[in-house]
């Protein structure tokens, strides 16, 4: 999958206080365990502690676009079990790359997610600049 430039998009007042409203849920669902599964991870390993942070964005991708596990599924191209181990931060049976653009699925989506994605791909390629 290339990966396009990512324009500057304006975010109005309304999806700034969904957003919000959003990721506070996740925190606050997160800290109860909700969203962790039965598993930890190895914090101090950086590969763990990335796939776990895409993971992450692919579940606030989920909740801001308000969709269902199954159109998760067909727009990442996965079936129902496997989306749910990304879900569940699962992704041991996934690489980075995998991850990655499972992630990229998402763009042009929404002006939140495109700048989620333009982030991540700031932080894999900072010296790179958007077109």
């Amino acid at each position: 999958m290339a990966v396009e430039s990512i324009k500057k998009v304006k975010i109005s007042k309304e999806q700034v206080k969904r957003r919000e409203e959003i990721l506070k849920e996740i925190a606050e669902r997160e800290k109860k365990g909700e969203f962790v599964g039965s598993r930890g991870f190895d914090k101090s390993d950086p590969i763990q502690r990335v796939k776990w942070s895409l993971c992450l964005e692919i579940l606030i991708a989920k909740r801001l676009l308000g969709l269902s596990s199954k159109e998760v599924a067909e727009i990442i191209n996965l079936d129902k079990s496997r989306t749910s181990e990304i879900m569940h931060y699962k992704f041991d049976q996934f690489t980075i790359d995998r991850l990655l653009n499972c992630f990229l699925a998402f763009k042009g989506r929404n002006a939140e997610v495109d700048r989620r994605i333009e982030k991540i791909l700031t932080v894999f390629s900072p010296h790179i600049e958007a077109g």
